[in-house]
């Protein structure tokens, strides 16, 4: 089991933020509405299996679990995936589960 975060918000189109994260990570859906994220580059890649985090779109926000495969991959993915929500001038509130 990972870290488990909800980062809430509202009206956020889905597919923009979907096409954002193809463009920074490697993302393959895992089942149903649960994505896999991984950095492109990584080095742990061969390492491990598991994915650095999943991310699912739920009705309040996203659901982030950091599945804790490297120090640092997916705090950059977090920060990125933040990051970007806040350019789009949405509230976002983060909450760990």
């Amino acid at each position: 089991m990972g870290r488990e975060y909800r980062l809430c918000y509202s009206n956020l189109n889905t597919e923009v933020t979907l096409t954002f994260l193809r463009q920074h990570f490697t993302i393959d859906e895992a089942s149903g509405s649960l994505w896999q994220v991984t950095l492109t580059d990584s080095e742990n890649d061969a390492l491990t299996t598991w994915p650095h985090a999943f991310i699912a779109f739920e009705d309040c926000g996203i659901y982030f679990c950091d599945n804790l495969t490297s120090l640092n991959a997916s705090a950059i993915i977090l920060r990125q995936l933040i990051d970007f929500l806040f350019q789009t001038d949405v509230k976002v509130r983060i909450e760990e589960l």
